[in-house]
């Protein structure tokens, strides 16, 4: 996509399981509460996630849909939790 609007952030590999950020704060995802995943790209109204940031996130948070053939996941920069 040529850009996303809102407060929106696109993911890409989603991981479950236990989730460490580089400050030492750790998430056990063994519930699968909560994913993790790396920014590809951010809408025009996102204060605190970049491009290249490892972001932790609820689970129920994620949405994913196909365009032009590919997976797109993206979620809510306010249903990020962490990031590194």
């Amino acid at each position: 996509m040529k850009r996303f609007l809102r407060e929106e952030v696109v993911v890409d590999t989603v991981t479950y399981g236990k989730t460490e950020l580089g400050n030492g704060f750790a998430i056990s995802n063994d519930r699968v509460d909560y994913l993790t995943g790396n920014v590809l790209q951010v809408g025009e109204r996102c204060k605190h996630v970049s491009v290249g940031d490892k972001v932790v996130f609820l689970a129920r948070a994620l949405n994913t849909c196909s365009y032009e053939g590919k997976k797109i996941n993206f979620v809510s920069e306010a249903n990020i939790i962490g990031i590194d």
